[in-house]
């Protein structure tokens, strides 16, 4: 049935998280003890499906577009969205975790260094060419708020971008998502990912009950670090590219 980004993101916290990139989609959904869900790009060449719940394959099924290129499915342990993905074409090209915190952080080395960004999008652009190349949050996207780590010889060295999760959107359990957060290869192993980490998490437990962010399964070191810092896993996307 027709459903809502509202909706979806009341039951899917990684939904929320990503206001921008999600809120345009048409959603479908299937009741159940956790609702399914399936949200559909408006432009199928320049957009993401993401189909999350128990009941994801049916959705599948139902409404993938044959045009679509990427969907981002939840990583089941019954693997029942597999052989439906794969028989449309699909190859898995990764898995991630979507991890959360309810405790505050110990203090981290560096912490004093960590501060929003007053930069200019250019500034932020370049600090994203730097540190996080790769990230799909675009510096002017009103969405988010900047911070990031100043290292001692003034480089903006670390970013990570911030946005509220109000408790409408989460289930009740308002807090900030974390996205993007990378740093300059020039400066890693130095406690930049975990000085801006706790700063920031502790920060986010005064907005609200939690403090979440996504990371890939293959990227060891920041699991390691967010493991450190309280955070635990809570379930697992993975994505899927049409070959």
């Amino acid at each position: 049935m027709i459903s809502s980004y509202e909706e979806a993101a009341a039951h899917w916290p990684n939904i929320a998280a990503a206001t921008t990139r999600w809120a345009g989609h048409r959603v479908f959904s299937l009741d159940g003890p956790t609702p399914s869900f399936i949200l559909l790009p408006t432009d199928p060449e320049r957009g993401d499906v993401l189909v999350v719940g128990e009941r994801s394959p049916e959705l599948i099924e139902s409404y993938l577009p044959e045009d679509v290129h990427f969907v981002m499915a939840e990583a089941r342990e019954d693997h029942a969205d597999d052989e439906v993905l794969r028989a449309a074409g699909f190859l898995p090209i990764g898995d991630w975790w979507w991890m959360a915190c309810r405790t505050p952080v110990a203090h981290q080395a560096g912490q004093e260094r960590v501060a929003p960004l007053t930069l200019s999008q250019e500034e932020i652009r370049d600090a994203q060419s730097r540190c996080n190349p790769d990230t799909h949050v675009q510096s002017d996207d009103p969405a988010y708020q900047w911070w990031g780590y100043e290292a001692p010889d003034g480089v903006i060295a670390g970013i990570v971008a911030v946005q509220d999760l109000p408790e409408h959107l989460v289930g009740g359990e308002a807090g900030i998502s974390l996205s993007a957060l990378g740093v300059d290869p020039a400066y890693r192993r130095q406690g930049i990912a975990a000085a801006m980490m706790a700063t920031l998490t502790n920060y986010g437990l005064t907005r609200g009950a939690v403090v979440q962010c996504g990371v890939w399964k293959s990227n060891e070191p920041a699991l390691r670090i967010y493991r450190r810092l309280g955070y635990r896993e809570e379930h697992a996307i993975r994505g899927w590219r049409r070959m």
